[in-house]
């Protein structure tokens, strides 16, 4: 609900907290990757055409780049990297 997203947006690692998790093939469902391709499917299942393509924000992302190296995944989100091991 309300409370669980507006304390996510505050402390991302707070969502290890859970306690149900929804699971694929034993890992966590749904796959980040997965969230850019629902707009498009559900604008082509409403309209029976392919979203048009439409550049959004800025060319160059600003602010500290996101590293994805496990050391500092672990470093930054210690309850999600305890409960969903790289």
């Amino acid at each position: 609900g309300k409370e669980i997203f507006e304390g996510v947006v505050n402390q991302p690692d707070t969502l290890a907290r859970l306690v149900a998790w929804p699971e694929r093939d034993a890992y966590a469902y749904p796959f980040v990757d997965e969230y850019d391709l629902i707009a498009g499917q559900l604008y082509e299942d409403r309209t029976g055409e392919e979203l048009p393509f439409m550049p959004s924000g800025k060319a160059t992302p600003v602010g500290k780049k996101f590293s994805t190296k496990p050391k500092d995944l672990k470093l930054q989100y210690p309850e999600l990297s305890a409960r969903f091991p790289f």
